[in-house]
């Protein structure tokens, strides 16, 4: 009895040694498996985080839990090639944004340096308008003066012995001033009757005296009316004593004082320019 009951304790030791053993192997069959198995998990925030990719259609991402995706053999061989152009596409992407940030300096500049021209010559322009506006004052003020200046001349009297002729085809310039042909001063002879120391009377010449016609009164007055107008003249056509005569501010002068004076004397008189030269 006692030789059979120990028999069957030593039958049911040895499985229990055998079971184990097989869980024993067959967990360290399944290990390499769940190694490799690791190894394909990838964390998809961490690897759009990691290389700034998105990911395809095919693959569902998951909110509630860390996404994992097994990959293929096929795709795990496809990622570095992946991951290559994305660098690459990325580093023409800075490299354009580089070139249009130079280009974006350059027009800034270039849109400084011309506005600063532009306002040189704005500058420019108003300093131009103000010269001119000036100049058209002064004008404006010589014009008042010379209105005034022909209202007084008007009231002088030119003689009759001078005449002007103008062309036809010349209106409105320098007209010609020619003398008038007057006749000379007549000489009047008298006769006087004398005695002599004998008593006879004797016929003779007496002295001859010349007359003065109205003509050369005319030529007076001119003469006299022109000197009251160069008093009355502005210093402009006066002669510069420090110079000659004959020096070109002096002929300049004195040409456009003939000319002032043949103006002022129309009206009344018609002098010459030999006559006014005299």
């Amino acid at each position: 009895m006692s030789q059979e009951s120990r028999t069957p304790r030593i039958h049911i030791k040895r499985r229990v040694e055998l079971s184990s053993l097989q869980n024993e192997l067959s967990s360290a069959h399944n290990e390499p498996e769940s190694s490799e198995t690791s190894k394909k998990s990838v964390d998809i925030s961490s690897l759009k985080e990691k290389y700034n990719i998105r990911l395809p259609r095919s693959y569902k991402e998951q909110t509630s839990a860390p996404q994992t995706v097994h990959f293929s053999e096929e795709l795990e061989s496809t990622i570095p090639e992946t991951v290559d152009e994305l660098k690459t596409e990325n580093r023409k992407l800075k490299e354009k944004i580089a070139e249009l940030k130079r280009q974006t300096s350059q027009i800034e500049i270039d849109f400084e340096e011309k506005l600063e021209k532009s306002q040189e010559n704005i500058n420019q322009m108003k300093e131009e308008i103000d010269f001119l506006a000036n100049i058209n004052q002064q004008f404006g003020a010589e014009n008042d003066q010379l209105i005034k200046n022909l209202d007084r001349f008007r009231k002088y009297r030119i003689p009759e012995s001078i005449s002007v002729r103008s062309s036809p085809s010349d209106s409105g310039t320098e007209s010609e001033i020619i003398p008038s042909k007057r006749p000379k001063g007549r000489k009047l002879k008298s006769k006087k009757i004398a005695k002599t120391n004998k008593g006879k009377r004797v016929v003779g010449n007496d002295s001859e005296e010349d007359t003065e016609s109205d003509d050369e009164k005319n030529e007076k007055g001119a003469r006299n009316e022109m000197k009251t107008i160069i008093k009355t003249i502005d210093s402009e056509f006066s002669l510069n004593y420090d110079q000659t005569f004959t020096s070109a501010n002096n002929c300049e002068i004195r040409r456009k004082l003939i000319s002032e004076l043949q103006k002022s004397l129309t009206l009344k008189f018609r002098p010459s320019v030999t006559q006014l030269t005299k």
